[in-house]
């Protein structure tokens, strides 16, 4: 399935954004937030909370093709 992802602050030098903040990503059918965070290398805590389509998910959601995935990280600052 094709699944869009954006990723946000420190989470982007895990991916090639090519045209703006947004790519296409093939994952297989049935797979999780979790999973595709395994299979961008993305550790754990890294991720702070994602959204599909608009709505804050957890990690063991199940995506769907079409999903729009956006990852948000730790919030850091001073």
């Amino acid at each position: 399935m094709k699944i869009t992802v954006s990723a946000h602050g420190a989470l982007k030098k895990y991916f090639n954004f090519k045209n703006g903040e947004f790519l296409t990503a093939d994952a297989p059918d049935g797979s999780s937030v979790a999973d595709v965070l395994r299979n961008y290398n993305i550790p754990d805590g890294m991720v702070m909370f994602a959204t599909v389509n608009g709505v804050k998910k957890d990690t063991l959601t199940k995506l769907c093709d079409g999903d729009v995935l956006v990852l948000i990280p730790p919030l850091s600052g001073g």
